[in-house]
Order: C-alpha cells, then structure tokens, then sequence
C-alpha cells in the first residue's frame, strides 16, 4: 500500500499520548491509515513546551483507487487534483489541531514543509571568542529564521556575520549556546544539520584544477545525491548561469562571476533546506546578481530558506522578507524591514541601518 507521512507538530493541550478525534476520523474514512503520537518522554523540549507531535500515513493507494478513474487516465490532471486535495487536508489539520508545521514525507525525503511560525534556523545564546582576543566576536546572539523566507544579515565591518555564519555552518566550534537546524542540534547532530545546508562563502578558495561538471560531481557525492538528481539540477543551473561553454574548462580558467555561480551550484546540487551565503553580490555583474536572486527566490517557494549577508542594503531591502543586524556581536535588531524602518521614523533601510549603527547621528 503506497502513503507517505505528514510529520505534525502541534498544541500538546489535544491530548500528547492519544490520537485526537479528527485524526481518528480521517482514518475512518480511510483517508489516513495511522496516526501515531510521539510520547514527550522522548522529546523533552516538546513536553516543557505544551507541544505534542503527531506521525500521520496518508492512504494514497485508496485515493487513486477512488479518484484517479475519475480522470480517465491523465496523469498530470490527477496529480495536480491529489497537490489540492493534500493542501486542502494540511490547512485542516494545522487549523484544527493548532499546528505550527506539517511535513511531507515520502521514502525518507521531506518534500514540502509548511508551517506558522516554526523555526528552519534557531539560534540560542551564541558566544564565541577567538584565541588571540579577549573580546567577544560573538555576545549571546540568539535568533531565528522560519521556513520559507529570505532573511537579510546586515552589520558593519567586524560586526560577526561570517563569525555567525561560520559557526551555523559548523566551520567554528562555538564557546556557549545551541543551534539547531531544522530541529536538529548542530551539536548532537552535527553531520545531519550539515547535510541540511547549502553554504556560499565570501571566498572562492576552491577546487581550480577540477573542471566546473568536476567540481559539481565532486560536490554530488559529498552529499550523496544520485546520478539523475544531480544531472538535472546541474542541467538546471548551468543554464540560468549560462556555464554551458564553460562548465568542461578548468576552474582556474574561470572569472570572478564564473566562479561564484559555480559555488552556488555546488550549494545547492542537494537542494539544501537552508540556504547559507556570506556577501553572495560582490564581484557579480548585474545579470549575473539578477540570476542569483530569481534562484534566491525560487529556492523559498520550494518551503527553504535563505540566509545571506550582504552590504548592498538596496538589494536587503527589495528581496528580504525580514533582516537582522548585527553590531559588535550583538543583535541589535530583528524583524520586518518597514516595520523596523517605519518604528524608527526612516523612510529607508540605509538611513535606518546608519542610525542604528552609529553611521549617522539620529
């Protein structure tokens, strides 16, 4: 019998070791075919947070036997019926039970995640120090980045971006606090997380020998993705790119620009669910910025979500959903760019970041 799994996490208050009465429903009408609760002793934090979690098998065998006769056969008709029917049996779940996300599951790969408020980054009580300063880089950042937006790092020179971005990445070990990805901890989890993100650094220290199609293989099998995954999502971008006469030369052979889109294709061969780049515009001509922030956008309608550093606050300010600035190791602000210009009385994101960080006296 074909199902796959809507993984729902949602107020524990509707009973955390039972399976709640629309749940129960659903399977009566055989549309799903278990609802397996996950117990709190396991998942303390949920316990401590009122939550509970619920795994649900969605019964597709029954729905194509009941509805895909009614398509005569057109397969692209039926499955554009099942996304509806599904999107319509996520919105009840997560109104009724309170959900703050649903994933979808299907062979060990999460193909949709929605949600609320639920958080693909959560940073805890960040600090670090480097061993040759007795200042902080870092001082206590906390912060999160939920699914499916762009979120803009802003800071001035020194400020800790790429100490931040760095240490999400697990390239430096932190001092204090937590970071989970997706609800996994770095610490606990730190190969798992690390497979869950795509990083863009502010460099381009890479494999020059290797050709472009060399480097992207090379980047496919760290991450194990398959021939056929990997032969159309390079396809892909080598196209939007336009790497195609290109992508067979040498790296070393390769501009600035070449070599940044060859990075970010590497980033993202495995379709990472957080998308990570330090200072991603520099060096890049205006198609080439074009391109990277359509694929941005792109990426966060697939559910993902996009963390880049940046100093062009015009290109911050037009493409991010929320941004946060950073000051000495230390968050100064989050949030929504017109709320936060609009609380602080500026009439754009330059003079509100200026102010903020000593640029201009307010």
């Amino acid at each position: 019998m074909l199902s796959f799994v809507l993984s729902i996490r949602g107020s524990a208050s509707l009973c955390p070791v039972a399976v709640p009465k629309i749940l129960r429903s659903l399977i009566a009408h055989k549309i799903l075919t278990a609802a397996t609760p996950y117990c709190s002793l396991y998942h303390p934090q949920d316990a401590l947070a009122n939550v509970a979690t619920y795994d649900v098998s969605v019964n597709i065998s029954y729905l194509c036997e009941k509805y895909f006769t009614k398509f005569e056969g057109k397969k692209q008709q039926f499955y554009g019926f099942f996304a509806f029917l599904m999107a319509k049996l996520v919105i009840l779940l997560k109104v009724v039970l309170n959900c703050d996300t649903i994933s979808y599951i299907y062979s060990g790969e999460i193909l949709y995640l929605g949600g609320g408020d639920s958080a693909m980054l959560k940073i805890v009580n960040l600090s670090k120090t480097y061993s040759k300063s007795s200042k902080k880089a870092l001082d206590n950042v906390s912060l999160e980045l939920k699914n499916g937006e762009i979120f803009g790092f802003l800071g001035p020179n020194g400020a800790g971006k790429s100490t931040t971005i760095k240490s999400i990445c697990g390239i430096l070990n932190i001092d204090e606090g937590e970071i989970y990805v997706n609800g996994k901890s770095m610490k606990e989890n730190s190969v798992e997380v690390k497979m869950q993100i795509g990083y863009v650094p502010d460099n381009h220290d890479i494999y020059d020998k290797l050709s472009g199609r060399e480097y992207i293989n090379f980047m496919a099998d760290i991450y194990g993705v398959s021939k056929e995954e990997r032969e159309e999502r390079a396809n892909k971008f080598v196209t939007i790119f336009h790497l195609e006469d290109a992508i067979d030369s040498q790296i070393k052979t390769y501009s600035h620009g070449m070599k940044q889109k060859i990075i970010v294709i590497g980033a993202l061969i495995h379709n990472p669910k957080l998308w990570i780049l330090d200072e991603p515009m520099t060096g890049l001509d205006p198609q080439s910025a074009y391109e990277l922030k359509e694929v941005m956008k792109e990426h966060v309608k697939q559910g993902n979500t996009v963390l880049f550093s940046s100093h062009v606050l015009e290109i911050v300010e037009k493409l991010c959903d929320r941004i946060g600035i950073i000051e000495e190791g230390k968050i100064i602000a989050v949030g929504d760019i017109d709320e936060l210009k609009s609380r602080a009385g500026e009439d754009s994101l330059e003079s509100y970041f200026l102010k903020l960080t000593g640029g201009i006296e307010g």
